[in-house]
């Protein structure tokens, strides 16, 4: 909410309103009526796909074995698709043959929600740690 000075007394506030804002387009006082404000809503992530998700990062982390390199790309890249979306930086530099396979492997995840990258990651996470163990 925005704050508006009511009036000045000796260079103080001596009112203070808060002015309602949309929480759709920050405008104060909003035309927009409420039904069309919850049909523009985006739809929220399932809870449980979000406490699955957690606890693929964390079990990851907990292999007993380094995954293959390629696998290591998969689950970076879903990660990354995941938690930022789609990928939002330059390419590395030239000598930077990791940070450009990293990239690259995010890059072609372009338009995939994060939704079906969270889902792509515990799948892999799940047969990860079938192969290599926690």
């Amino acid at each position: 909410m925005a704050i508006s000075n009511v009036s000045r007394h000796n260079g103080g506030l001596t009112g203070v309103v808060a002015i309602p804002r949309c929480w759709l387009c920050n405008w104060p006082h909003c035309r927009v009526p409420p039904r069309a404000r919850s049909l523009r809503a985006k739809p929220s992530l399932p809870p449980w796909l979000q406490a699955e998700f957690d606890k693929a990062a964390e079990d990851v982390k907990h292999l007993k074995t380094k995954p293959a390199d390629d696998e290591m790309l998969f689950i970076y890249s879903r990660y990354k698709q995941a938690t930022v979306g789609d990928i939002n930086t330059e390419r590395p530099g030239m000598l930077d043959f990791k940070g450009k396979a990293k990239w690259d492997a995010w890059s072609e995840l372009k338009g995939i929600s994060k939704e079906e990258a969270m889902k792509a990651y515990v799948d892999k996470v799940e047969e990860l740690k079938k192969k290599y163990g926690i």
